[in-house]
């Protein structure tokens, strides 16, 4: 391959396709100017810029597909750059300033089915295809241009690289089967001082807050009891999608892909569960305004 470089810059003011522009100021929101016509699914820190390669997209034009630089909705068109090197936790160095880090694989949806002559979107799934467009976070803002070399580069000692991909902010909260719910409230907040925020009676469940962490207490009513001191830790991310791209790469198995768990008050919440080594349950859950 010859030395990577950036082939197109590409923005819109939401959906597909997007035009090119040169330069690009791209800041930790993304490139100044772009919009995504859905922010829930698109766009957020973790998925700031989208990239894919000029050689896929020659090669699927070839096969007669209606495609150009920018129709797929990636925001950086490279050319050169080793497409087996892009994956989630790889840094690179665009032009002089940039640097992004590659935080997951971009899922295909429905509004890039025109650029194909079957409408078969999974010629850039990651799981059937040999490319497909990926998700990067900015770690150093930056201009952006055509022409501009790609370099990798090394994550920073000072972050640990499975907490940057993975996108874990903190504990969000921590679950426990108690047999008894109100006596486990009181032992919470009369004992140990936890606010109590509130009981949801039908379903058997009482919230509290220590600091920053939330108590969600499970009572024998509740439908998805568990066995009473069984402990589930769940950890906030910014993307759950490339948490959870990220986190299976590194071979962690999930019970399922991240599923809807609630909607309430304009904002969905979004988990996927697992465990660790010894079968302890933990999950990942990310609050997403509609």
């Amino acid at each position: 391959m010859s030395n990577p470089t950036v082939y197109q810059v590409n923005i819109s003011s939401g959906g597909v396709p997007k035009k090119p522009i040169d330069p690009g100021v791209v800041t930790t929101s993304g490139i100044r100017g772009d919009a995504q016509a859905k922010p829930g699914i698109h766009g957020g820190p973790y998925r700031a810029l989208c990239l894919f390669p000029m050689e896929e997209i020659h090669r699927l034009a070839e096969e007669g597909h209606p495609i150009l630089p920018g129709s797929l909705g990636e925001n950086i068109t490279t050319a050169g750059l080793d497409w087996k090197t892009v994956v989630p936790n790889a840094r690179f160095r665009l032009g002089t300033e940039l640097v992004v880090e590659i935080t997951g694989y971009a899922d295909p949806c429905k509004t890039i089915a025109p650029c194909f002559l079957d409408r078969n979107i999974s010629r850039v799934n990651a799981r059937f295809s040999r490319s497909s467009r990926v998700y990067a976070r900015v770690i150093t803002p930056g201009t952006v241009r055509p022409g501009d070399p790609i370099l990798s580069q090394a994550a920073g000692d000072d972050e640990h690289p499975l907490l940057a991909s993975s996108g874990i902010r903190m504990v969000s909260q921590v679950s426990f089967a108690v047999s008894d719910l109100e006596r486990s409230i009181s032992f919470y907040r009369d004992s140990l001082g936890a606010q109590h925020e509130r009981t949801v009676a039908d379903w058997g469940l009482a919230f509290l807050r220590v600091g920053e962490t939330k108590l969600m207490l499970e009572g024998p009513a509740h439908r998805a009891l568990v066995s009473p001191g069984s402990t589930t830790v769940t950890f906030a991310v910014e993307d759950i999608d490339a948490s959870f791209e990220a986190m299976s790469v590194r071979g962690v198995q999930f019970d399922a892909p991240p599923l809807l768990q609630w909607e309430e008050n304009g904002i969905q919440g979004w988990m996927a569960f697992l465990r660790d080594p010894d079968g302890n349950r933990l999950a990942l859950v990310c609050e997403v305004p509609v």
